[in-house]
């Protein structure tokens, strides 16, 4: 999560609505609502991550080359 510097914010964000939503409901008596809320949460949180991180490793990899450029050698650490 370290690479995309709002990405606990955001999952925090959508906890916490997850949560007063959750609360919302239980405080009307609306337990199914609420039992959705809480199943639904749980799994669009889980989402949510997952897409933000496969966006930026997405984003990471294209702009980094796969084949280092002509006339580079990689140095393995062997002293010739």
């Amino acid at each position: 999560m370290t690479s995309f510097p709002y990405a606990r914010t955001v999952v925090l964000a959508v906890g916490a609505a997850a949560v007063l939503t959750i609360l919302l409901n239980l405080r009307l008596h609306d337990w199914p609502a609420a039992l959705n809320v809480a199943t639904v949460g749980v799994f669009e949180v889980i989402t949510l991550v997952l897409a933000v991180r496969a966006l930026v490793r997405w984003i990471i990899n294209r702009r980094r080359p796969d084949d280092d450029p002509p006339g580079y050698q990689k140095d393995f650490g062997l002293a010739a």
